[in-house]
């Protein structure tokens, strides 16, 4: 059961890290003068991030998940 415990909590957490790189995007693009590399570097942790977000899925249900980005 542990096992389950943890990966609850590792997807809430990469679940809320996904979250924190959404916003981060959308206060970079609102902005005026947004650094579009800042904007780049976000949007490739959010991939890494929906990468690990799909292994933990799959290990949770058995089934290969593929995301939308």
């Amino acid at each position: 059961m542990e096992i389950n415990d943890e990966l609850e909590i590792q997807l809430f957490h990469t679940l809320e890290q996904i979250k924190r790189m959404n916003e981060a995007i959308r206060r970079h693009q609102r902005v005026e003068d947004g650094n579009p590399f800042m904007i780049e570097q976000f949007q490739e942790v959010r991939q890494r991030l929906h990468a690990d977000l799909q292994d933990l899925l799959s290990q949770v249900t058995e089934v290969r998940w593929q995301l939308a980005a």
